[in-house]
């Protein structure tokens, strides 16, 4: 399954557009109609906010492109400018980091704008959702969703991912562990998208 170039959420402060600026314009306004079209009527009047999830951001005109089709074509209020746009995404690059004592028992489940570390086990049953990237210093054995909104730069580091209930996502790419590893905490093991899917590879096997 392909990362999106475009996302699109609604929350409390009403719909947000994120836009994976890693992809072509073409591929990004593509996507972007074609999410829209399929139930215009139930974003039509919404206040939107035009918002980056990669480090990477579209320039002015093509901003501006967006905007004026998501006025025109879907009857969307844009509340975004250009230049808070460039200001939420350098925002989300100092992302806060959330911290866990201990082990993520069964039925617990985060969810944070940013990047979390866990000191123990994320067990089974667990979830774990982050924008940003995920450290564990233990062993997952559950889910754990680094680049939640959609950024495919997000990476998950653990002592071990164990098999078979460990559940792996980045951006909207999933990957399950299909057997055993016999890596210590020397030897973390570290997921990371490349070439559109999620490869797992050991520390040493990364950075040799």
């Amino acid at each position: 399954m392909a990362t999106e170039s475009v996302l699109i959420k609604g929350d409390k402060e009403g719909v947000k557009v994120f836009i994976n600026a890693t992809f072509t314009q073409e591929e990004i306004f593509s996507d972007m109609r074609s999410k829209l079209s399929k139930n215009p009527e139930f974003f039509k009047n919404s206040e939107v906010k035009i918002v980056s999830n990669t480090i990477e951001t579209i320039p002015k005109e093509f901003f501006n492109m967006i905007k004026k089709s998501l006025e025109q074509d879907y009857s969307l209020k844009v509340v975004s400018t250009y230049k808070s746009y460039l200001m939420e995404a350098k925002k989300d690059n100092h992302m806060p980091t959330e911290f866990v004592i201990g082990n993520v028992r069964s039925g617990q489940f985060l969810q944070v704008n940013g990047h979390i570390i866990v000191t123990g086990d994320v067990n089974a049953g667990a979830q774990l959702h982050a924008d940003g990237n995920i450290v564990v210093m233990g062993v997952i054995r559950g889910t754990v969703h680094a680049g939640y909104s959609g950024d495919r730069n997000a990476i998950i580091v653990c002592k071990q991912f164990r098999a078979p209930q460990a559940q792996i996502r980045i951006a909207d790419l999933i990957v399950f562990k299909e057997r055993e590893g016999t890596n210590t905490i020397e030897n973390l093991e570290i997921a990371h998208i490349e070439n559109n899917d999620i490869v797992l590879l050991s520390k040493d096997k990364m950075y040799e």
